[in-house]
């Protein structure tokens, strides 16, 4: 299989093929009407990395060889995308996964919400979909695993989604319009276009700037990019990091014989850092990055002439910030996540978090942590269901010494807060956690130097204005009673499971807060 390559279907009322050639994909192979029965050859297909499958009748009622062998195509690290129509075939290929409501929707401008947070940084909170024809289908049930690029809000459904399938890497790419009647009138109509065509085909690049950022204790990129250049120019990026810690900046691209990427780190003007290889991927790490930071990437291909000096090159960068402990004001919540994110065994989804994030558990690697720093800890016996429970710390092993710390212990899964509820406002289920958080310890055991702590644990609903730039204390403060602060915050985001998911759960993701308030 050549990961790079691309079939596409005959030209239906869809023809992805032309925007395909309009930016710089003209080597993609497009099926004549009358071979239509070689989608349904695995040899064939095996040549290629990419099948595009435009919207056609064909499709509406497919051939069940066709079905298994695009089923097939996937499972073997393939990446299918398909148009409108194609759905038949998609729910056909992978049933239970995605459900879809045919021939439902109608012709017009759709103002389209930018789910995804890096194309938002691409093209913005909102673009213009053209529908050109009516009868279109519907995503009706997406996966649990989906990532929604694109949504309707009126209707509250995705227009354009991908989501994994197999255990080799394979996707399935879904818009519910039509490529070709998307213009490229302007810079931004044609960034939507390059992002629409080039995001199927470098998966497996942003896979491997994902595999980067966790090699180097990142959880994922808070930037993504794909993009392109070419021999004649090169591309300069803002990355819009500011935060201490150490930036790490991957770049990953299709190999190809002769052909070598560099990426230059910039800061007002002078080089930071330099990198170049013919073997993606590439990385750069810079201690503490500033918001006007960006980097230069260059290519060059020795096997081309000068004639092709214009051929675009895609590649994807990846950019985020491992946080330092020392100096952070939230390293305490931050290094409870990654001990929380231990217990699931690195994957943040809904039914791990369920199953495994436990009063216990909480209170657990609360108490393994400070014993780490050396206080002496004792746990107060778990309380009655719903009350939180005590963990008492001292920095000496007397018993008759005064506690440093009481720290408290609350989880909130079944059901998730609402996101206004972090604001301890009237509606809110924390303050009652803080009101009973002392109702397990003795009073004797305070001292005017004793710290109180309350660590919260909860699964958090977010609605379609929430910005995943937004800063987690922010969220937490406002309304608090002034007798406690928000002093640490982590958060991340849950993932998809197995199975389809009614769309708002993916519109409206759930997010895993670790908060702490200290007592003032």
């Amino acid at each position: 299989m050549n990961r790079s390559s691309i079939l596409v279907s005959p030209k239906g009322y869809d023809d992805v093929y032309v925007i395909l050639a309009q930016l710089g994909f003209g080597h993609a192979h497009q099926l004549p009407e009358n071979e239509m029965e070689r989608l349904a050859d695995r040899s064939f297909l095996a040549q290629f990395g990419n099948i595009f499958l435009n919207c056609h009748r064909a499709f509406d009622s497919p051939d069940a060889e066709v079905v298994f062998a695009m089923h097939d195509f996937v499972e073997a690290g393939g990446v299918l995308y398909g148009s409108d129509w194609a759905s038949t075939l998609i729910a056909a290929a992978f049933g239970g996964e995605i459900v879809f409501s045919r021939h439902s929707g109608q012709n017009g401008i759709v103002k389209a919400k930018v789910k995804d947070a890096s194309l938002r940084r691409a093209l913005g909170p909102e673009v213009n979909i053209n529908f050109d024809m009516t009868s279109w289908d519907r995503v009706e049930r997406p996966p649990s695993a989906a990532q929604v690029y694109f949504y309707d809000e009126s209707w509250a459904h995705p227009l354009a989604l991908q989501f994994p399938y197999g255990s080799a890497g394979g996707k399935i790419v879904y818009t519910s319009y039509h490529h070709h009647a998307q213009t490229a009138s302007s810079a931004g109509e044609r960034a939507l276009l390059e992002w629409l065509v080039m995001l199927p085909t470098q998966h497996r690049q942003v896979a491997q700037v994902s595999r980067v950022m966790c090699q180097y204790g990142n959880q994922q990129a808070a930037t993504t990019l794909v993009g392109r250049t070419n021999r004649s120019a090169s591309d300069l990026l803002k990355l819009g990091l500011d935060a201490p810690g150490t930036a790490v900046v991957a770049l990953s691209w299709e190999p190809r014989n002769q052909l070598e990427y560099s990426i230059r780190y910039m800061r007002k003007g002078d080089e930071i850092g330099y990198r170049q290889s013919d073997e993606p991927p590439i990385a750069i790490s810079v201690r503490d990055p500033k918001i006007d930071d960006a980097v230069e990437i260059r290519v060059q291909d020795r096997n081309s002439d000068a004639n092709d000096r214009d051929e675009p090159f895609p590649y994807v960068l990846g950019a985020s910030v491992r946080r330092h402990l020392l100096g952070d004001s939230d390293w305490f919540a931050f290094t409870l996540m990654r001990l929380l994110e231990s217990k699931l065994d690195g994957v943040c989804t809904l039914d791990a978090i369920r199953n495994r994030v436990k009063f216990e558990t909480m209170m657990g690697i609360t108490g393994n942590l400070l014993g780490a720093l050396g206080y002496s800890v004792r746990s107060v016996p778990v309380p009655e269901t719903g009350r939180p429970g005590s963990i008492i710390a001292r920095s000496t092993t007397l018993a008759e010494s005064k506690p440093d710390l009481i720290i408290n212990v609350a989880v909130f899964l079944d059901p998730p807060l609402a996101r206004s509820e972090l604001k301890l406002g009237s509606n809110s289920p924390v303050p009652q956690a803080i009101e009973s958080s002392m109702a397990d310890v003795e009073v004797d055991e305070f001292v005017d130097t004793t710290e109180r702590l309350l660590i919260v644990a909860a699964l958090v609903t977010t609605d379609g204005r929430f910005d995943p730039d937004e800063q987690t204390g922010q969220v937490a403060n406002a309304g608090l009673d002034n007798r406690w602060r928000l002093v640490s915050a982590c958060k991340q985001e849950v993932v998809g499971g197995k199975g389809s998911v009614a769309p708002e759960d993916l519109l409206n993701p759930l997010l895993l807060y670790v908060l702490i308030y200290r007592w003032e």
